[in-house]
């Protein structure tokens, strides 16, 4: 933001042509600098339930808490932390819980935008610093989270698009500094925020299509394009497995077998003679000898499956792709949580709750910890899949013919999902037009052409190369290389016109688009006099995508 700070203003203060030319600097810079240290990732959610190393929670001088932040704090309400804060200070970590940085951000209207993302800058140096290359989740570099500061109670609620032009570049930038070894995450509390941030970064990168992005190769690249292209033709469905868990530290089969072991008291020896068997006869011998001591094997699944209950980086950015239906076969409710996690987001979770019109959903093949008996682990669970939830793999099936499935986390090991395709490509084959059509694309953590034989009607997409015996450094670093390409996939499918209505972003537009925006606005003040009818009800729903809630009546 080098020309507004030269003469002492932020960007709300730049003239249109001064904001372009920020822009291009901007982009000079980032060309430059990425080589990268970090990355930064924008998602849509809630800072307090993402699993990171550290995030910024917004205070003043004195150290005053908003009541959604209060119980992060241990407080019931609005108030002041319980720490003490001298006088100047910025930013600091908060005595009670390592993971939360206080970052005052000053507060009042006339606060320069810059200011903001100043100490947001602040805030991520010194959180890099201090926790050097230690993180909680076995990533390759520790992850930083920060809010948009400043636009909702910290002064700039009502001008938020200075806010963006500010942030999104200086997070940019900050990431690309040799000293910063950590990956940041901005989390934009609705879906006009979200959109507000993609845009700036889109601004940002043209011209320069794969700086911050050297991480990926040219496949990968042209995987997130195409996938983003289904997107946003209402296309995509997502097929999640037990991989996107494991990034918030929740175990794999082999891990939750192994806990589930150790729980019911096996020696070594057990142990051993226990792997020789299939993982499904592994569970039904460990839930027979629980049964044996009275206890329930499921109960013991939904409590290792509860971890902190925070969603990964990964389950944040399949959410904020906002596809209308996905499919899994993992138990635990992260990816609900991460998909319900912002202002106005809706799920209904099948087969416990009926899809509502207009409202994603989630399918849960295997069950789901919150209705324990429904869990499938067992070789008498799986036996007994086709009977008791015949209809779900039916609409599996259903998706596989109608949509563009993109697997994730997921190995495609799986006896039940194997019997799926079989019967789909029975129906496909006397079909001309859907010869050489795949099914959906799965992205893989390493390169493994055997896959290709055993699924030729899949893309199938590696973001790292062939590695037979990855080590512990490896796989971390492969799965930091599968957030960037979400991210990748995120930015090109994001809808970049959800805050086109908002007053509040009203600073970010350019001339043709303030000329839409009056049009629109005009629209909504004449239909507020007509009568309730289904095509008043449409135009409103279609006002409602342009970033307006008020209504017209």
């Amino acid at each position: 933001s080098d020309l507004g700070a030269t003469h002492g203003y932020g960007l709300e203060s730049c003239t249109s042509a001064a904001k372009q030319n920020v822009v291009e600097r901007s982009r000079e810079k980032l060309s430059l600098a990425y080589s990268m240290a970090g990355h930064l990732f924008v998602i849509k959610g809630d800072l307090k339930k993402l699993a990171c190393d550290a995030w910024a929670l917004p205070t003043d001088d004195g150290g005053h808490v908003t009541a959604y932040f209060a119980d992060a704090v241990g407080l019931e309400a609005a108030g002041w932390v319980p720490q003490r804060l001298e006088p100047g200070w910025v930013t600091k970590p908060f005595e009670l819980d390592e993971r939360i940085w206080l970052l005052n951000i000053g507060g009042f209207a006339d606060t320069p935008a810059k200011q903001y993302a100043d100490r947001a800058v602040k805030f991520v140096r010194q959180a890099a610093s201090k926790l050097g290359s230690r993180n909680k989740h076995s990533r390759s570099k520790p992850l930083v989270a920060v809010n948009v500061v400043g636009s909702g109670e910290g002064g700039h609620g009502d001008e938020k698009g200075s806010i963006f032009r500010e942030l999104v570049p200086a997070l940019s930038a900050v990431v690309a500094e040799e000293k910063v070894e950590c990956d940041v995450v901005l989390v934009a509390w609705n879906e006009g925020a979200y959109s507000a941030a993609q845009r700036v970064r889109r601004e940002l990168l043209e011209g320069h299509p794969g700086a911050g992005w050297d991480e990926l190769d040219e496949n990968a690249l042209a995987t997130a394009t195409r996938l983003a292209g289904e997107a946003r033709r209402n296309r995509l469905v997502l097929f999640l497995g037990a991989g996107i868990s494991a990034s918030a530290g929740l175990p794999g089969w082999v891990g939750l077998l192994e806990a589930l072991a150790n729980d019911v008291g096996l020696d070594e020896t057990q142990l051993q003679r226990l792997k020789a068997f299939d993982i499904r006869d592994q569970a039904e011998i460990l839930s027979t000898w629980s049964a044996a001591k009275g206890e329930d094997l499921n109960a013991k699944v939904a409590k290792l499956l509860n971890g902190e209950g925070r969603y990964s980086l990964a389950h944040g950015l399949l959410a904020s792709l906002s596809v209308a239906e996905s499919v899994t076969t993992n138990f635990d409710q992260l990816f609900e949580s991460a998909c319900t996690a912002w202002d106005g987001a809706q799920l209904s979770v099948l087969p416990y709750q009926s899809a509502s019109a207009g409202s994603p959903w989630l399918l849960k093949l295997h069950g789901s910890v919150h209705a324990r008996d429904s869990i499938t682990l067992t070789r008498t669970d799986y036996r007994n899949l086709t009977e008791r939830y015949g209809a779900l793999l039916g609409l599996v099936q259903a998706l596989l013919f109608t949509r563009h499935m993109l697997f994730v986390g997921y190995s495609l090991s799986d006896e039940d999902f194997h019997e799926v395709v079989r019967q789909v490509r029975f129906a496909r084959a006397g079909s001309t037009e859907s010869q050489g059509e795949k099914f959906g694309t799965v992205v893989t953590l390493f390169d493994n052409p055997l896959l290709e034989i055993l699924w030729p009607d899949m893309e199938i997409t590696p973001v790292k190369a062939e590695n037979e015996k990855p080590t512990p450094a490896d796989l971390a670093e492969a799965g930091r290389r599968f957030e960037i390409f979400l991210d990748r996939l995120c930015l090109e499918a994001a809808d970049l016109d959800r805050h086109l209505l908002d007053p509040a972003y009203k600073e970010m537009l350019d001339g043709s688009e303030l000329e839409l925006r009056a049009a629109l606005d005009e629209l909504q003040k004449r239909i507020g006099s007509v009568a309730a009818s289904p095509t008043k009800e449409k135009i409103e729903e279609l006002l409602r995508g342009f970033g307006t809630r008020a209504e017209t009546t």
